[in-house]
C-alpha cells in the first residue's frame, strides 16, 4: 500500500506543479503581460492582443482539467493514507482542496488581492504538505540528531520564507510590480505613511476604470518596498542557515549547497526581472524557484524532525569550557 501511496502523492505533486505556473500564467496574462504594449498595459483584465485570446483558453481548460484530475487523486490519497494511519496530512489536503474549489467559485474578479493571495498560498501550501507527506513515505536512514540552535533557525528560515513568498504574491496580487523599475531604490513614494497604511490593509480592493483596467496607486510603490525589505531578512536567515547545514557535515552538506543554490538564482531572477520590466518568463521563473526553494527548506525542516543516535552540535553550540 505504501508504494501504491507512495506513487499517487508523486502524481499529486506533478499535478500542483502544472497547476501553480499555469494559475500564474492565466493571471499574469490577464493582468497585461500578453498584450502588445506590455508593460505599459500592466494591470488590465481584458486582454488586447487577439492572438492571446486562444492560448489563454487552452490554459484555462488545461487547468480545469489538471484541478478535476488533482482532487479525484487527493480523495484516493486519503481513503489509503486513512487505512495507513497517515490521515493527518491527507486531511489537510483534502481541506486544502475545498478551499481553493470555494475560493474560485467566489472570485469576485482580480480587483480582490486577497483572493489572489489566497489562491496562491493554498496552491503553494498543498505543494507542501505533499512533500511532507512524500518525505514521510520515503525509506531512508536517520540523520544524526542536530543541534537545537539548528533546528530552531530550520523553523525560523521557515517562516521568514513564508513571510516573503506571501510578500511576494501581494507584489503581484496588487499589480505592484511596476512601481518600482529601478534597483536598489525606489522611485515611488514607497516609505510614505499613506502608502504603508493602505499597503498592509487585507480587505483592499484594488481602483479600477471603465475599460476594467486597474488604477495604480501610490501604495503599489509601499507594497514593493515591504516584499524588497522581506527579501533582505529572508536572504540573511536563510543565508546564515545554509551556513550552519553546512557546519553539521556530509549528511546535510548536500541539502544546505542546494538552499542556497535556489537562493542566490531567487536573487538574481528577482533582480533581472526588476531591470528587465518584467518578463514573462523571468516572472514564471522567480515563482518556480520560491517554490523549489520552500520544498527546500520544507526538506531540512522533516530531516531536523528525525531522531538519530548521535548528537551533531553547530560550532556556535561549543562554548568554551562548556559541558559539550
Amino acid at each position: 500500500m505504501s508504494h501504491a501511496l507512495r506513487r499517487l502523492v508523486i502524481v499529486a505533486g506533478v499535478l500542483v506543479l502544472v497547476i501553480l505556473p499555469l494559475s500564474a500564467a492565466i493571471r499574469l496574462t490577464n493582468a497585461g503581460l500578453g498584450c502588445n504594449d506590455w508593460p505599459a498595459c500592466y494591470g488590465r483584465e481584458a486582454l488586447t492582443a487577439t492572438a492571446s485570446v486562444l492560448p489563454q483558453s487552452a490554459m484555462a481548460m488545461l487547468h480545469r482539467l489538471a484541478a478535476t484530475a488533482l482532487a479525484i487523486v487527493i480523495l484516493v490519497i486519503l481513503a489509503l493514507s486513512l487505512r495507513a494511519g497517515r490521515g493527518r496530512p491527507a486531511l489537510a489536503l483534502l481541506a486544502l482542496t475545498v478551499f481553493l474549489a470555494v475560493l474560485g467559485i467566489v472570485t469576485p474578479g482580480a480587483h480582490f488581492p486577497l483572493v489572489t493571495l489566497g489562491n496562491l498560498l493554498g496552491g503553494l501550501a498543498m505543494l507542501g504538505v505533499l512533500w511532507w507527506l512524500l518525505l514521510g513515505l520515503a525509506a531512508r536512514p536517520a540523520p544524526p540528531y542536530p543541534a537545537p540552535s539548528v533546528r530552531r533557525m530550520a523553523r525560523l528560515g521557515l517562516i521568514v520564507l513564508v513571510v516573503q513568498i506571501a510578500l511576494g504574491g501581494w507584489v503581484s496580487a496588487n499589480y505592484a510590480a511596476l512601481s518600482c523599475t529601478d534597483f536598489p531604490g525606489c522611485a515611488g513614494d514607497g516609505w510614505s505613511a499613506a502608502g504603508m497604511n493602505e499597503a498592509v490593509r487585507l480587505w483592499r480592493q484594488l481602483p479600477g476604470d471603465a475599460a476594467g483596467t486597474v488604477i495604480r496607486e501610490p501604495a503599489g510603490a509601499a507594497i514593493q518596498v515591504l516584499h524588497r525589505v522581506g527579501a533582505l531578512v529572508a536572504v540573511a536567515v536563510i543565508g546564515w542557515l545554509s551556513v550552519m547545514i553546512w557546519r553539521l557535515g556530509a549528511a546535510f552538506r548536500a541539502l544546505g549547497l542546494g538552499i542556497a543554490g535556489l537562493l542566490t538564482l531567487q536573487i538574481a531572477l528577482g533582480v533581472a526581472a526588476v531591470l528587465a520590466s518584467l518578463p514573462l518568463a523571468l516572472v514564471l521563473g522567480h515563482n518556480a524557484v520560491a517554490a523549489l526553494l520552500l520544498l527546500g527548506v520544507l526538506t531540512l525542516n522533516h530531516r531536523l524532525t528525525d531522531r538519530g543516535n548521535a548528537p551533531v552540535f553547530s560550532e556556535m553550540d561549543r562554548a568554551p569550557g562548556g559541558g559539550q
